[in-house]
């Protein structure tokens, strides 16, 4: 089987960025593709991944909030606090 027709995409580690790991889930969603696409990430409790996960999701959130313009005071103190740990 080929890319041309996965209907499953596992990663087994985490990307380091928010950006690397939507454009490997939108290679999957390729023009064409006639079925649903089922994408798995493996995450194991108490490891690197994890908390690489967790560190992505908040930056994505973050990036998104600026972009959108929608930090509150309280948001833009927590991201100068979360910055600067």
């Amino acid at each position: 089987m080929t890319l041309n027709e996965a209907s499953y995409v596992i990663f087994v580690d985490e990307p380091w960025s928010k950006a690397l790991k939507e454009q490997a889930e939108d290679r999957a969603h390729r023009i064409g593709t006639k079925e649903n696409i089922t994408i798995i990430t493996l995450l194991c409790k108490n490891t690197i991944d994890e908390k690489i996960n967790k560190i992505v999701k908040e930056k994505g959130e973050m990036a998104g909030m600026l972009v959108d313009g929608k930090l509150t005071n309280t948001d833009k103190a927590e991201l100068v606090n979360y910055l600067l740990e």
